[in-house]
């Protein structure tokens, strides 16, 4: 017996969308997204059949550099 591989998406900017787009057109199993926001992960994982969804509330962004 194979074990089946399965992938979960930790934050769903533009790189993560394409990849994760690119991992369900070619078969793979996106099991779970999570992102700072509940509402944007779920909005993320209902385009793309994702069953599972999570967000860290207060996750802190990161720091942005001095001009």
């Amino acid at each position: 017996m194979t074990a089946r591989l399965r992938w979960g998406i930790l934050a769903i900017g533009g790189i993560a969308r394409l990849f994760t787009d690119d991992l369900l057109r070619n078969g793979f199993d996106v099991r779970a997204v999570g992102s700072r926001s509940i509402e944007s992960a779920r909005a993320f994982a209902d385009e793309r059949g994702i069953p599972n969804v999570g967000a860290r509330s207060g996750c802190p962004r990161a720091p942005t550099s001095p001009r």
